[in-house]
């Protein structure tokens, strides 16, 4: 078996597994160690225990790994709360900093959830390490790749254990942050509801409905968790339902946490009738016109409330603030559900494609790893976006007609506008307006109340190409954040033809903070001051938007400008491509921190990465940028201006 891939052998007896494990593993590829571990029904209840018994041979390895993933590890001897994110990631990057190994997993049907969960993380994300994973259970259900070799097997009944001793071992359980495994001790000793709250927190939606179907009586609360599980799936009208009439009904806390819950159904689908709330969470998310700048200042140094407060400030399109709190809370899995993708959006609006890219991938990887299609879809369309700014409007239109089709329109009216928006820019990209316009129009007359108004000036681009008049949509829109205002002047421009250089001159003046549409807006400006015979006034625009478009890979665009600087009377222009771009998204940020000094540890303790990982990046991105060290590197990105 090769590093680098994940195999599970699923059904049929012990003996048939053991069958297929065995000569693998004595006749193994990987030529290193092997690391052992066997699920046992007497220990599923006891968080991290299979975990604790693979790597206990290989514990005092974990010096290499940067503090925070070595901190990490300590859930296994029950220290401290874990961060289940980061502990995936140390795992993986200890068995990388020790291989070439072979994991071998038997009987995972009965390994506990916790160490499930972080194992099927680990074996996921295999590519490029040496690593490989092999594993058996009588059971599919584990989303990796497999081989049937027997039916599948009827879950055993468990063992009765004692009304207190159950309780008291959940108690533990959640105290430590392992809540599937609390989930499951509170369903074996008779209590459906307190299990379903905790299996929603780890996103089991069927699970928790069929909780919640055993409890009696306390119907307030039942709705309040039936509606959160709802609202992982594409039944998210009815979610909606439950959630406001439940707020009605209950006393507080509860019934804020179902207004809160009812907001985020509300960001999901567009529809905010009937939420309604005075807290700074739940007014950022239906009405983000009633949110100040200054109510999301001073933020507790608490990853939840930093990636909360993020959230808010990226809602109110103060983008600048929101990648700061992103940054700074570092563990994006705090994120709930879809808005998990509004860092993404962040680095996209604020000119940090590659790492909007890989908060895409990351999203990505944690949908599937549950069963959230929301989630899955959104992060699909945040990545077609960046790729059909950058020219690839082939494959970003294959992505985003995937992502739409998998969406329940009712149910997924934040993820449709993305999606619409994503196809429009494909089609400019492909110089084909009218098929923009139609994409835009749609996202306008099926509007979603926070979405839908940032495209405006997309519209009105393509409108500007095609002769249609979009002027009462335009005039009938209003700001209410810089960006906004921004977005607002430069469609006014477009779809002014009488007297627009005003309009032009207040999109330039406020929208520094956003790179590519300041970038769009000198170059609107400059063809318009071009075609009135002042192309001397139009060349420093023309430049300075080229710098930028190289900058970003805005590979259309660059096209577009050099035309215009053609035309304006430029012929000595650097057309050369930016190399940056030949490097994956990740690759990207790691030679960007290296530029800036990082050391291979600090980088990987910033990107969730083993510190030989970084090495490898680096070696492979040094010939594609033409340097050959790490002060070369620095002077690379001097040069180029990036």
């Amino acid at each position: 078996m090769s590093t680098g891939t994940a195999l599970v052998f699923v059904g049929g007896t012990a003996a048939d597994r053991a069958a297929r494990l065995d000569p693998m593993v004595d006749g193994r590829a990987v030529d290193g160690l092997v690391l052992r571990a066997a699920g046992t029904m007497l220990e599923s209840d006891i968080p991290y225990a299979g975990l604790h018994q693979l790597l206990r041979p290989v514990l005092d390895r974990a010096e290499a790994l940067p503090d925070r993933q070595r901190a990490a590890l300590g859930v296994l001897f029950g220290e401290g709360a874990p961060d289940r994110l980061l502990l995936g990631v140390a795992v993986l990057n200890l068995l990388a900093e020790i291989g070439p190994v072979l994991v071998v997993v038997a009987d995972m049907q009965w390994l506990d959830p916790d160490s499930l969960r972080v194992l099927t993380f680990v074996a996921r994300r295999l590519d490029g390490e040496p690593v490989a994973f092999l594993g058996a259970s009588d059971r599919d259900h584990f989303g990796l790749p497999h081989e049937r070799i027997g039916p599948l097997a009827v879950s055993a009944p468990v063992a009765v254990e004692p009304v207190a001793a159950l309780e008291e071992r959940a108690r533990h359980a959640v105290s430590r942050g392992a809540y599937a495994t609390a989930a499951r001790l509170l369903e074996r000793a008779g209590h459906p509801l307190r299990a379903a709250e905790l299996a929603i927190l780890v996103g089991y939606p069927g699970w928790a409905q069929e909780l919640l179907s055993r409890v009696d009586g306390r119907q307030a609360e039942v709705s309040l968790r039936r509606g959160q599980a709802l609202a992982l799936t594409p039944r998210r009208d009815a979610a909606q339902r439950l959630l406001v009439d439940a707020a009605k009904e209950l006393s507080e806390p509860l019934a804020s946490e179902a207004v809160a819950s009812a907001a985020i159904v509300a960001y999901y689908t567009g529809r905010r009738d009937g939420v309604h709330g005075d807290s700074l969470w739940v007014r950022a998310l239906v009405d983000p016109s009633s949110v100040s700048s200054a109510e999301i200042a001073d933020v507790p140094d608490d990853p939840a409330q930093l990636t909360a407060y993020g959230t808010m400030a990226w809602l109110i399109d103060e983008t600048a603030v929101a990648i700061e709190l992103f940054e700074r809370a570092t563990d994006l899995a705090q994120l709930p559900d879809v808005l998990r993708c509004a860092a993404g959006w962040a680095y996209l609006e604020a000119g940090q494609w590659a790492s909007a890219r890989l908060v895409a991938a990351a999203s990505a990887r944690a949908a599937a790893d549950g069963d959230l299609p929301h989630t899955s879809a959104a992060a699909t369309i945040l990545d077609a976006t960046v790729l059909a700014l950058q020219g690839d409007s082939s494959s970003a239109r294959s992505l985003a007609l995937d992502a739409l089709a998998s969406m329940t329109p009712r149910a997924s009216g934040s993820v449709i506008a993305r999606g619409r928006w994503a196809l429009g820019l494909a089609a400019m990209a492909d110089g084909d307006f009218e098929s923009a316009y139609d994409q835009f129009r749609l996202m306008f007359a099926d509007e979603h109340y926070q979405i839908t108004r940032l495209a405006v000036a997309d519209l009105a681009a393509a409108a500007a190409r095609t002769g249609h008049d979009v002027s009462s949509i335009v005039d009938g829109i209003e700001p209410f954040s810089r960006r906004q205002r921004m977005l607002l002047a430069r469609a006014r421009a477009l779809s002014t033809p009488d007297f627009p250089e005003p309009h032009f001159l207040a999109a330039l003046a406020d929208s520094a903070d956003w790179p590519f549409d300041h970038a769009r807006t000198q170059l609107d400006y400059a063809e318009w001051l071009r075609r009135r015979l002042r192309p001397a006034e139009a060349r420093p625009h023309l430049v300075a938007a080229l710098e930028t478009f190289r900058r970003l890979g805005a590979r259309p665009w660059i096209s577009r400008t050099l035309a215009e600087l053609r035309a304006a009377g430029v012929r000595d222009v650097d057309a050369a491509p930016n190399r940056l771009l030949e490097l994956t998204p990740q690759q990207q940020e790691i030679v960007r921190l290296a530029a800036q000094g990082l050391s291979n540890k600090e980088i990987g303790e910033r990107l969730f990465l083993s510190p030989r990982t970084v090495g490898s990046h680096l070696y492979r991105s040094f010939p594609k940028l033409g340097v050959t060290s790490r002060g070369q590197l620095h002077q690379f990105f001097q040069q180029h201006r990036l």
